[in-house]
């Protein structure tokens, strides 16, 4: 079985073949005023090599213009390491170029300087002097050190209430005290679904209040905080691989995690972000290169990879090797461009990042391991507002979220026709919550006309029980998310997902069929389906607390919520606060009809509560309590207790509510929102907008290996958007899922996975089951319509 040519791997100008051309060369013992025509310095001294890229690039485009005749430019680097402080960047005058290491030599790019004269201190620690704070970054012998936290439990780690402003969290007493210097110390987030991670710095710390306001993260607020942690102060440095800062001295205190590198080679610290910018430049390959030792820039800044294209086309990078980058590979703007049989290991963020009209882009056989370093919330191949491109035979290992994300935010970011297949990925989701192995979002609520098919799976994540408390929801093999719609979900195997195998979040026209499921953790699902609304209009309820007006308890509907300010004093003794609750006042159950209440979230203020976030707890009017959940299946209240939050006695809050019920008898699940017992206001949710139509699910094998295994999670009771639907297709002769587990009915013959000559994944039955009757799945081949969709004549899907 050969691989669909859905998107023929059609390879730019240069490709990993011997090209012949003009040669130039660069050396460590090079000189830019030299001709960078002699491979080596002459002997007399007076022509050699240039000394670096830039100078390279000059004459290459210094030739072009008294020879105009289209001529391939070499540009050989020979064996060592060179330092840059800044990107060397090619324009639109800069094609048919082809940059690589002098045959049989090992070639480094680095963006680091090196930090040296360290003086050893106690404890295995030692210390230099350095005028400015290092950051976030540091590396010795080629292994990026980490800044110490502040010793605690758990890593340091502590859990708050939800943070009721932006940028802003509370703080228990003791967890931050006087001698904790702000000038020294950083703080590391997560936002309280375990899926936002942040790093920044404090900008104010009430000790009265018991407040810790943050800067903004890459220009947009924190909301939402739910656990934190100290680091970077030099008296926390402890363990191996820890550094810190002193300001007051201006001195770094590590204990490294190879001493005898650090006195070879001292501490690298990132200087640049990017050390190639190929910005509107086309036809250039660059290949068998070792990049190192960049920083991890903020995210919204374009030039944040070791190689960045900007408006770049027929690109090849290729056979490089990243490590310990910020990024290797971003794209912005850029077409037509193939990424193929790189090696990407321990970046601060995203490993290959795709933006903004990057289309038609190939990303083949690369191997990415231990992405997201610094910021775990990044995807190791990470795709938004770039459609039709194919993401093939990549391995992605060890990583703290997606091994691959294509998301669509908006009515303008978003992905169409992408194709991901043949993937091989080995523990994702190691780090952050509410994700899957490969994830697609849909908030552009649009038909993606995508394809996921023959990826390995295995080890989508780790449950709940694995993870401190500041995590909760576990991740899923396979996620399409927020309205993801329009997708093929064929071939694939997967194992090891703590939620489910494949998780829907709202998606219509979604077929899953021939994939083989292994349950093999103790609380995953085949497939879990949970109902979302489709646009944002009808989700919300709003309020506003208005304390002295006579309006108060009157319900302001449709309150203009991006008009409302937040209150900026706050409550003076933490200790004490408000209570809000969520009543649900008319349960019923009449022909059969059973009348429930479902709460998604509360936002007051700018602060968000989850209902099953373990901040909340639910009372029936029967005296019953539970903690807090999403169903609300009996008469009773939502409370939560909120010490931390003060509502100004001048200004209005805003308070939005997400919900939704079933009714009965035509009518729906009727609620009041209270603060400290004085009514708010009231509304009744009514089932939820239809959503999942369309999708169908058949001829998939499910392998569970105990007991007692579900096949289906119908998210919130089975609302009706769920289980009114026709989700599983048995109109076939036989149907291949043989759930449920019982013990009067064990699956004993498990399905296998074999492996074809040429190393295509394809699923076939084992000998017993074909005695049985059953016949072997049918496997998309070359030809794309057996797979449930069309392709043109360019290849792209339909």
């Amino acid at each position: 079985m050969k691989t669909p040519d859905s998107f023929p791997p059609t390879y730019p100008l240069h490709n990993r073949a011997e090209v012949t051309g003009q040669p130039y060369f660069i050396s460590t013992s090079g000189n830019d005023h030299w001709s960078g025509r002699l491979a080596k310095p002459a002997i007399d001294g007076t022509d050699g090599p240039f000394a670096t890229l830039r100078r390279a690039r000059d004459a290459v485009r210094e030739f072009r213009k008294d020879n105009p005749r289209n001529e391939t430019a070499m540009i050989y680097l020979r064996k060592g390491r060179y330092r840059l402080t800044e990107p060397v960047i090619f324009t639109a005058e800069d094609f048919d170029i082809r940059i690589m290491p002098f045959p049989g030599e090992r070639v480094e790019l680095s963006g680091s300087a090196s930090l040296t004269s360290w003086q050893k201190g106690t404890n295995g620690r030692f210390v230099t002097t350095l005028a400015q704070d290092p950051g976030w970054e540091a590396f010795v012998g080629g292994v990026r050190q980490a800044l110490a936290p502040k010793p605690g439990a758990m890593g340091g780690w502590h859990v708050t209430v939800p943070s009721l402003t932006a940028n802003d969290f509370s703080f228990r007493e003791g967890e931050i005290d006087l001698n904790d210097r702000t000038s020294d110390m950083k703080v590391e987030l997560f936002d309280n679904t375990g899926a936002v991670h942040v790093r920044t710095r404090f900008t104010r710390l009430d000790f009265n209040d018991h407040i810790a306001t943050v800067a903004p993260a890459d220009r947009q607020p924190v909301s939402n905080v739910r656990s934190w942690r100290l680091v970077g102060d030099a008296r926390w440095v402890a363990g191996k691989g820890n550094f810190g800062w002193a300001a007051a001295t201006h001195t770094v205190t590590l204990n490294p995690s190879d001493p005898a590198a650090l006195a070879r080679d001292g501490m690298q610290i990132p200087t640049t972000h990017s050390l190639i910018v190929l910005r509107g430049a086309h036809d250039i390959a660059i290949a068998g290169i070792k990049f190192k030792e960049t920083g991890t820039a903020p995210t919204d800044e374009l030039e944040s990879a070791a190689i960045v294209l900007e408006n770049a086309f027929q690109i090849t990078v290729s056979d490089n090797w990243f490590e310990n980058v910020g990024q290797a590979i971003r794209m912005t703007g850029s077409s037509r461009n193939i990424v193929v049989g790189n090696i990407i290991s321990d970046t601060g963020g995203a490993g290959i990042e795709l933006q903004d009209k990057s289309d038609r882009n190939t990303i083949l056989e690369n191997t990415l391991k231990r992405t997201g370093r610094v910021e775990q919330s990044s995807a190791a191949i990470y795709l938004h507002g770039a459609s039709e491109n194919r993401i093939a035979r990549n391995t992605v290992t060890d990583v703290p979220r997606h091994a691959i994300g294509i998301d669509n935010w908006d009515a303008v970011t978003i992905n169409i026709s992408n194709v991901v297949e043949y993937n091989g990925i080995r523990n994702a989701n190691q780090e952050t919550y509410d994700t899957g192995a490969i994830e697609m979002l849909g908030r552009s609520d649009i038909d993606t006309n995508s394809v996921i098919r023959y990826n390995d799976i295995r080890n989508a994540g780790i449950s709940s029980s694995e993870r401190n408390a500041y995590q909760n929801t576990p991740a899923s093999g396979i996620y399409l998310d927020d309205l993801t719609s329009g997708v093929l979900v064929c071939g694939n195997r997967i194992s090891g997902a703590p939620l489910a195998a494949i998780q829907v979040h709202g998606g219509a026209d979604i077929v899953v069929r021939d994939n083989l499921v292994v349950l093999d953790r103790p609380e995953s699902v085949f497939m879990f389906l949970q109902g979302a609304h489709r646009t944002s209009a009808e989700e919300h309820f709003n309020f506003a607390w208005l304390p002295q007006t006579s309006a108060q308890g009157q319900a302001i509907v449709p309150l203009p919520v991006n008009q409302i300010r937040l209150p900026a004093a706050r409550r003076a003794n933490p200790t004490t606060g408000h209570r809000l609750e969520i009543r649900f006042d008319n349960d019923a159950l009449i022909n059969g009809e059973d009348r429930d209440l479902f709460l998604g979230s509360v936002r007051i203020g700018t602060r968000t509560l989850a209902p099953d976030d373990g901040t909340a707890r639910y009372v029936t009017d029967d005296g019953r309590s539970f903690p807090g959940q999403a169903s609300l299946p009996w008469n009773g209240a939502l409370i939560w207790d909120l010490p931390d939050l003060t509502l100004n006695k001048a200004r209005e809050t805003a308070i939005s509510v997400v919900a939704w019920g079933n009714s009965a008898a035509g009518v729906g699940a009727h609620f009041t929102v209270s603060i400290d017992g004085v009514r708010v206001g009231e509304a009744t949710a009514n089932p939820m907008p239809d959503g999942m139509t369309g999708n169908v699910i058949t001829r998939n094998i499910v392998y569970a290996t105990a007991p007692g295994k579900s096949y289906f999670n119908l998210h919130r009771g089975g609302t009706p958007s769920v289980s009114t639907n026709d989700y599983v297709d048995v109109t076939g002769t036989r149907h291949l899922i043989a759930f449920p587990w019982t013990d009067a009915n064990p699956m004993e013959i498990a399905p296998e996975l074999i492996a074809s000559p040429e190393g295509d994944l394809h699923l076939s039955l084992s000998a017993e089951l074909r005695a049985a009757g059953f016949s072997d799945p049918p496997i998309c081949t070359t030809n794309v319509v057996n797979c449930g969709k069309q392709s043109n004549a360019n290849g792209a899907i339909h």
